[in-house]
């Protein structure tokens, strides 16, 4: 994701002034005596009220104060409350504000509903939060140069001013009438710059344009470095409190609306706008802007460029961060700066030249990985018992700390589900009511934003440990509900301090719900009773889970008959397939499905569930693995059309997988043959998952490319043992369609972390690229390699969070030699080879022909095929031949093609009167040139 730093230092990215405590049945269960409860909370809530009355000089709200309610009983007259308060404060700096939280042991007294605090204890003080302000002066330079990881930054005669905080400089804004740059990527990262060239002969000013300023953002350290290197004859001007800055506000006035019209000719404007800007946003967001102070081992810079024309914005960022996976990424406006995906990312240069092993430069942790693994979860948890869409948690955490922390993050996401037609417009809000360590002892917890906090340990913890946590907390509005029969919760982490990829190696959770819905969960229902019209389910799992999620609603169901699914032991696997009752009610044809799931009938549950489970007894004898998990439940999503999801034991169909084709076609305006394909086999890409993400999972976001490779090269392999060979050579020839309609611009490594040219371009990278690099490795070492290496992968690797270079350790092991070839082409690589076969034909005196020839290569990429300089793949794959009469016959032995030209001599029976190489797709390719060159 991109870095956002100079976001949170210099406009306060983190929202939100925010009151009270989290609320809830888990809460209310640890409690005394209901009017107790209500006398103490009333007591507490006041306390909260008199703190929001506090206000500073200006007028802005400086105290805030949240309370848990597990109170803790003394004796009868007497319970404890742990009480937060924070308190914006100026600091020894100049122009920076801190947030100070201190948390408080509160005594209270009285009975019944009467109660009054008796005495305030203080227990822990944390000062980490900083905001900082626009400097008051304005800097004139004669000079700027700037010359590094491929971008270069110059201006003559400019201006700058600055942003601080915390004592130092952490941003400034250069204007300089002849400012420009440029941005070639260094010659030692691959393509990048034939992907740039391409860009620029398209479309010449979307990456480098006149810009109307640069805005640098820096760690304090590399900031000061800055001023003193990059700056030559840098000095203060004019200072703020002058007459300039107020005909600067009368000369502003009347260009409000466009920033870049005051630039150089007047820099005191777009300071003062700037400075105005920041202030609204303060005053409408009291405890926005305040961000950490950046850790003493990290270094980082962002530049920045903005253009308007024609009434459209550009931005370009370049980054550089020494903790990011890629320390360098680049990012523009088009090119997936929207989805936060970068253009380019490589390694700096200083990891380039160095000696670190390629296998260790992929294991580099993503940014919100660096602090610790989660190796046990035990969560109960109580679904809208309180308020419809709450959810109140108290969750136990084990985990094991990867570096030396004090404050360890947390947050829950924006809830997105993938496929979805209905977007949910509300924002989850997540409320804390405590945090524990592993003796019961509280832990000062700190608010950053609406979905995230600090937890504040008392001293540095030490790499390696081992620690237990518990969570107490709320989330409101975080359930996705489309119809009153179904319900989910985020699947890319409900549960602060738990994300989209993490492995758990121990895993309990209890669920309690109004007793109307039935409970979907991970891995093994242990127990289920309902008792006060409350249902609660207790889930475990004997194997690791990945994506923890829960299901909730009212469903019809139904299983797959006769036909069992077992593991190899013979125990048999449950498959049930699951409908919400509100999705099987009619629909028009005039509707459409823009409104969710429709007219879904009970008899189609049954061929779902049975094709799930056929996969499941293919793939156990495929991989030589069971199945991890004691059940599978598939779920008609009504948020979803066309799509499939597989957390851990649990599928999600979008609800067009269970129409029948006629239906969606009247409804849409979608492709028959394309409806049926998907339908036909997305059920077995989804179980795939269940090996590729459940059994065997990616270390970090760069390598996940596999997990959706591999699940689609499963359904592939599905359909030639339901459907026989053909099918499974038709949806290869697939692959080659899609891919060849595409043309991606980067690879299949990098899957959904780099822009690929376009969403359906990154698409086709991992779903049809990927397992076609399979396909071809089957083709090049034959069946019994192909399938002794799926596997020995999975003996290898299940149970471990890997990367690329493991799967190709794993190849090598099966093939008996190096395969860099092989995952340089197809999944580091970028762009296809492209074959021109020029042949002649001669009879021999006995009465045989001669064919011979050579075969070209090049290896394209893009619409307009661009050659990368001096690339060439190696490849195996037989010539065929098509006589007079139309008969095809093909090589005995395949060849082997690399290098720009590659010679052939081949006798054949008969007078040929085609000559074809790769004809049947053994690798992925171009169209073939035949008797012609390019």
């Amino acid at each position: 994701m991109r870095n956002t730093m100079r976001v949170q230092w210099v406009v306060g990215a983190l929202l939100g002034a925010w009151v009270g405590s989290a609320t809830g049945a888990l809460a209310a269960a640890e409690s005394p005596a209901a009017t107790v409860q209500e006398g103490i909370t009333v007591v507490l809530h006041d306390k909260v009220s008199k703190l929001l009355a506090s206000h500073d000089k200006d007028g802005n709200p400086d105290k805030r104060g949240t309370y848990s309610q597990t109170y803790k009983k003394v004796d009868a007259g007497t319970y404890q409350a742990t009480f937060h308060v924070d308190t914006i404060e100026p600091t020894t700096f100049p122009l920076t504000q801190q947030l100070k939280t201190e948390r408080y042991l509160l005594t209270l007294k009285g009975s019944g509903g009467n109660w009054s605090i008796a005495n305030e204890e203080l227990k822990d003080t944390y000062i980490g939060l900083f905001r900082g302000d626009f400097a008051p002066d304005l800097y004139k330079f004669d000079k700027l140069t700037w010359d590094k990881e491929g971008l270069k930054l110059s201006a003559s005669n400019g201006y700058l001013y600055t942003y601080v905080s915390h004592g130092s400089t952490v941003a400034f804004r250069v204007f300089a009438d002849d400012l420009t740059y440029d941005f070639v990527p260094p010659s030692d990262t691959g393509y990048y710059g034939a992907i740039r060239n391409k860009i620029f002969k398209d479309h010449p000013q979307d990456i480098v344009f006149k810009t109307d300023w640069a805005d640098i953002a820096c760690d304090p350290a590399t900031c000061n470095d800055f001023m003193k290197s990059i700056f030559s004859g840098l000095d203060k001007t004019t200072s703020g409190t002058g007459g300039a800055w107020s005909n600067a506000k009368s000369d502003l006035a009347s260009s409000q609306s466009d920033m870049a019209a005051t630039k150089s000719k007047n820099p005191f404007g777009v300071f003062t706008r700037e400075r105005e800007i920041a202030r609204k946003y303060w005053r409408e967001n009291s405890y926005g802007g305040f961000a950490r102070v950046p850790e003493a081992d990290r270094r980082f810079w962002q530049v920045e460029f903005h253009t308007k024309t024609a009434g459209k914005e550009r931005f370009v960022d370049m980054l550089w961060d020494n903790w990011a996976p890629w320390q360098v990424t680049m990012y523009a406006t088009d090119y997936g700066r929207q989805f936060d995906i970068p253009l380019f990312g490589y390694y700096d240069e200083a990891t380039r030249k160095g000696s670190t092993p390629p296998y260790l430069l992929e294991q580099r942790d993503d940014l919100d990985a660096r602090d610790f693994d989660l190796a046990g979860l035990d969560a109960k948890v109580e679904i809208g018992l309180d308020e419809p869409d709450s959810l109140v948690g108290d969750v136990t955490y084990q985990i094991n700390m990867k570096r030396d922390l004090r404050e360890l993050p947390f947050a829950i996401p924006r809830s997105h589900i993938a496929g979805a037609t209905v977007t949910d417009p509300r924002s989850p809000k997540l409320f804390v009511n405590s945090v524990q360590d592993g003796d019961g002892n509280e832990l000062t917890w700190v608010k950053e934003g609406a979905l995230s906090g600090l937890i504040i340990f008392p001293k540095m913890v030490p790499a390696g440990t081992k620690l237990t946590l518990r969570l107490q907390f709320e989330n409101l509005d975080s359930i996705s509900r489309l119809n009153p029969s179904y319900a989910s919760l985020d699947r890319e982490g409900w549960l602060p301090l738990v994300r989209f990829g993490d492995f758990i190696d121990t895993f309990h959770m209890t669920t309690r719900l109004p007793a109307k819905y039935e409970i979907l969960g991970i891995g093994k229902k242990v127990s289920e009773n309902v008792q006060n019209d409350v249902r609660t389910t207790v889930w475990g799992s004997d194997s690791p889970v990945t994506f923890p999620t829960i299901i909730f609603g009212e469903y019809i169901s139904d299983d797959a008959g006769k036909y069992e699914a077992k593991k190899s032991d013979g125990t048999v696997i449950p498959v049930r397939v699951y409908v919400d009752k509100v999705s099987t009610q009619g629909i028009s044809d005039q509707e459409g499905f823009n409104g969710g799931a429709r007219d879904i009938r009970g008899k189609q549950l049954g061929a779902i569930a049975t094709q799930a489970a056929v996969a499941l007894n293919y793939y156990k004898d495929l991989y030589g693995a069971d199945y991890p998990f004691a059940k599978l439940d598939l779920v008609a999503d009504p948020n979803g059309f066309l799509y499939g999801q597989s957390p851990a034991s649990i599928v999600y169909l979008g609800f067009g997988v269970f129409r029948g084709e006629g239906t969606i076609i009247n409804a849409t305006d979608r492709n028959a043959s394309q409806i049926s394909k998907f339908n036909r086999d997305v059920v077995a890409h989804e179980v795939g998952h269940q090996w590729w993400g459940g059994l065997i999972t990616n270390a970090n976001q760069r390598n996940y490319w596999f997990v959706e490779s591999m699940a689609e090269l499963s359904a592939a392999l599905y359909v030639e043992t339901t459907a026989g060979k053909k099918k499974y050579l038709d949806k290869v020839a697939d692959w080659r369609q899609v891919i060849l309609g595409s043309e991606p611009d980067s690879n299949v490594q990098s899957g959904y972390t780099m822009w690929g040219g376009s969403l359906n371009a990154t698409q086709a990278n991992i779903y049809n690229k990927g397992p076609y690099a399979f396909h071809i490795f089957r083709s090049t070492f034959g069946d019994d390699k192909f399938f002794a290496l799926l596997k020995e992968m999975t003996k290898e690797l299940q149970h471990k969070e890997i990367v690329t270079r493991d799967m190709q350790d794993v190849m090598e092991k099966v093939v008996g030699g190096n395969m860099d070839w092989f995952f340089d082409q197809w999944v580091r690589g970028v762009g296809l080879p492209q074959y021109a076969i020029n042949w002649t034909k001669r009879k021999n005196e006995q009465g045989k022909w001669i064919v011979e020839g050579t075969i070209k290569q090049r290896v394209v990429f893009g619409k307009d095929k661009v050659t990368l300089k001096d690339v060439y793949y190696r490849g195996v794959a037989p010539l065929s031949f098509v006589d007079l009469n139309g008969k095809e016959t093909k090589s005995a032995k395949p060849l082997l093609v690399q290098g720009p030209e590659t010679p052939f001599r081949v006798i054949v029976p008969d007078e040929p009167e085609k000559v074809y190489f790769n004809k049947d797709g053994e690798i992925l390719a171009e169209d073939l040139v035949v008797n012609t060159s390019w």
